[in-house]
């Protein structure tokens, strides 16, 4: 009977398996923020997992003749790197990336206003837009991220966003712009903490 279990009082917490949390409802909640679990976002294109997404970005690259030594977008750290190692005997996560930076998102959530500001800033004065849009004309964020360095990732509609996992995955360092976002299996709670 569903007003029977409307009407009984909880006595125990459930345990939640999450994908979002903030500090805010750690301060707020200790006790139940301390019995979810959080997990990442489920990511279920394997695309990211079976080596396309940097095979494609492989041939983008090779149809335009772009190399991290004459990118106009690159940092110059990735390139130092590149002039100084044989980047294929790198780890793929530790090759250099020849677009220094990628975002492409919506202008909404708690943090509207940034989301605009940095979609106008990467757009009007970003050489990195401009040599993925031109250039390499792609956009895709499984493709842009694999090409860059760096992916700047402000909260949206919660302080987390899909993108942080999604970058992490194209192996792009995720520019995490939030106080508010707990990263999963992170030492957020107090550990002394006695649960119910």
């Amino acid at each position: 009977n569903i007003n029977f279990v409307h009407t009984q009082k909880q006595l125990t917490p459930p345990i939640v398996i999450n994908v979002e949390q903030s500090t805010t409802f750690i301060e707020m909640y200790p006790k139940c923020a301390a019995k979810n679990i959080l997990m990442p976002y489920p990511n279920t294109n394997g695309q990211s997992f079976d080596g396309s997404y940097t095979q494609q970005a492989q041939r983008i690259l090779d149809l335009v003749n772009m190399t991290v030594q004459n990118s106009p977008s690159v940092l110059p750290a990735e390139r130092e790197l590149a002039a100084r190692t044989i980047t294929t005997t790198l780890p793929e996560a530790s090759r250099p990336r020849p677009v220094a930076q990628f975002y492409v998102a919506g202008a909404h959530g708690t943090c509207a206003n940034m989301r605009k500001a940095l979609i106008e800033d990467y757009r009007q004065c970003s050489s990195s837009f401009a040599m993925l849009e031109r250039k390499l004309k792609t956009l895709f964020f499984g493709l842009g991220m694999r090409l860059s360095t760096f992916c700047p990732c402000p909260g949206g509609d919660s302080p987390s966003a899909k993108r942080n996992f999604d970058a992490i995955l194209a192996m792009c360092i995720p520019v995490v712009v939030t106080d508010e976002f707990v990263w999963p299996f992170s030492k957020e709670f107090d550990p002394q903490l006695e649960l119910d």
